[in-house]
């Protein structure tokens, strides 16, 4: 039997596959109602054959052409902007149509999906179904009830209705809708005279000869937006900048992607040689820096689906996600999960699967998610504190990690992993444990920060050894705060010069996390020893040597006096180790 492609090309394809095989109605999820029109229009009337009507509550039923120029219904369609009334006037479209049939495009009816609507929708079902007329329901989400008051589709009608979700602009089509611009602006500004008036129009068009190269990194800045989105960036960006330019763009997406407060588009860039340590996790990430390229997927290399990211807080987590981003070349976007949450019944899933699709539409890219147990830790009493809200949208998040979400690597933060769900730590492809930075670790952390602030250790006498001594246990964080607290010291002295005092005195100021989570953090690194890979060669190091001690304390070699030898019934005997306490079950 031959091979058959199930796949779609795209939405549209899916639309039009649906279309075609008669299906009654289709709920086309999307905030691009008008492109959806506009290219739905081709499907309907070239390849379907079909007349194709758009109906909304104030233009009333009425062919294409006239939803083009903004006419009303009128004549045996007039008041059919009423929805019950449109519903009749439906039924006597496929009359006339016969076996050709329509295509009726309804528009944000989850306004008016309530009865006596679904109930007349159902009454005229089997007349649409046997003579390929189809309706087309466009909305940015599914919802019915009065004024679309509640989540999902009508009870009385989900079994009836298929949804498919319209996807973004891919980046072919951002770039004929740049060139289509670029086109219609230098034809308005085309220079008529030689006039001293036509000399900045002769400037701007002057200023947009753009090769292919171009356009690329043009759409591809502007990528994941909709197509409103693009011509108001795009439009906005030649005429400040007299044509097309990379940073303007980015620009303006970051504020168009901010202003949800949900998602938020990460524009500063991070280096590698701005981490201190974590040297296993570099090496690990540079081996994928390449992963997302059409080569290296052709090679049979896959991008990173995920990779968590555990451990003590101020050690890097954060910093190093923002970095690989950086070193792979991909825009960053942060999620806030707490912030997708919302008061409106259903408004919450809604959100999180619009996340997902501006995300996917805009791969390749990473995905940032900071302190995710935050968000995720309740999900097991969702059912119980918010009616199950956050356990759909934890569903719906790892349907997207399992099945979707195609060229998105998403980074996640935690700082403790056993108030993660195990189902979530098993979709990451990859987990790190980023402990406390050792002395190599916390030497490189020093110059960094005193570089970038102009006071490099090797020119200024700054003595490091003695920092490396004063700061173990310290984490980069803590680290940094000293050396902010010190340029105060340094400020109000007479030459204004940082010195090794001015760095001891900061650093016998702070009091380190490991002393007010000794216990805890010895807890983590026995959770994570012998599960997750290790973020540097120092963690690694303590952990071989704990469990090379393991070994040497077994009891065939632990030699004890004999009455200090463990009876039957006894306490398990505790012991400590550098850098870390054990606690051992040792064997009768």
């Amino acid at each position: 039997m031959s091979e058959v492609n199930v796949n779609f090309r795209n939405s549209m394809h899916e639309v039009e596959v649906a279309a075609r095989s008669s299906c009654p109605i289709i709920w086309v999820r999307t905030h691009e109602e008008a492109r959806f029109i506009e290219s739905f229009k081709k499907v309907s009337e070239e390849d379907l054959k079909r007349d194709t009507y758009v109906w909304s509550a104030w233009q009333g039923i009425v062919p294409i052409s006239a939803y083009d120029k903004g006419q009303r219904a009128t004549g045996p369609m007039d008041k059919s902007w009423q929805p019950a009334i449109a519903i009749e006037r439906v039924a006597e479209l496929v009359k006339k149509a016969g076996r050709k049939g329509n295509v009726v495009i309804m528009r944000d009816v989850h306004f008016v999906m309530q009865e006596p609507v679904p109930r007349m929708i159902r009454d005229i079902y089997k007349i649409l179904a046997t003579n390929r007329t189809t309706l087309v329901f466009v909305s940015p989400f599914l919802a019915h009830g009065p004024g679309g008051n509640k989540s999902g589709l009508p009870p009385t009608l989900e079994k009836q209705i298929q949804v498919i979700d319209f996807d973004l602009p891919v980046l072919e089509d951002i770039d004929q809708q740049l060139r289509s611009l670029i086109r219609k602006v230098a034809r308005v500004n085309a220079p008529k005279d030689s006039s001293t008036e036509q000399k900045s129009k002769t400037k701007v068009i002057s200023n947009m000869k753009y090769n292919d190269l171009d356009y690329h990194e043009f759409a591809r800045a502007l990528q994941g937006l909709t197509s409103t989105e693009i011509e108001a960036a795009a439009t906005a960006c030649v005429h400040h900048c007299l044509g097309l330019n990379t940073d303007f763009l980015l620009k303006s997406k970051k504020q168009i992607v901010n202003k949800s407060g949900i998602l938020e588009y990460i524009n500063q860039k991070k280096s590698m040689s701005e981490v201190g340590g974590l040297d296993l996790a570099k090496d690990f990430f540079e081996d994928y820096k390449f992963a997302h390229t059409k080569e290296a997927q052709e090679f049979g290399i896959e991008p990173l689906r995920g990779v968590l990211l555990v451990g003590i807080p101020g050690c890097g987590k954060s910093l190093i996600s923002k970095a690989i981003a950086s070193t792979w070349g991909l825009p960053l976007l942060r999620l806030d999960i707490g912030k997708v949450m919302n008061g409106i019944v259903g408004s919450s899933e809604r959100q999180m699967r619009d996340v997902i699709q501006q995300t996917e539409a805009m791969a390749p890219c990473c995905l940032w998610i900071d302190e995710i147990e935050k968000a995720l830790s309740g999900t097991k009493s969702s059912n119980f504190s918010d009616g199950g809200t956050m356990a759909r949208v934890f569903g719906t998040l790892l349907t997207a990690m399992e099945e979707g979400m195609e060229g998105v690597t998403i980074f996640a933060t935690a700082n403790d992993i056993s108030a993660l769900p195990p189902e979530l730590i098993r979709r990451f492809s990859e987990t790190f444990f980023v402990d406390l930075p050792g002395p190599d670790e916390r030497t490189a952390i020093f110059n960094i920060h005193l570089d970038k602030r102009g006071f490099s250790p090797a020119e200024n006498n700054i003595e490091i050894d003695k920092l490396i001594d004063r700061s173990e246990n310290f984490t980069g964080h803590e680290i940094e705060k000293a050396i902010q607290r010190s340029l105060a010291f340094a400020y109000k002295s007479d030459d204004r010069q940082i010195t090794t005092e001015h760095l001891l005195t900061a650093l016998a100021e702070t009091k380190p996390i490991h002393h007010i989570m000794h216990e805890k953090i010895n807890k983590m690194r026995k959770e994570a020893h012998g599960k997750f890979r290790y973020a540097s060669t120092y963690a690694r190091s303590l952990s071989e040597q704990v469990t090379a001690k393991k070994k040497e304390m077994s009891m065939d070699n632990l030699q004890l006096p004999e009455s200090k030898k463990r009876k039957a019934g006894q306490p398990d005997i505790k012991m400590d180790t550098d850098g870390s306490e054990l606690e051992m079950d040792l064997e009768d």
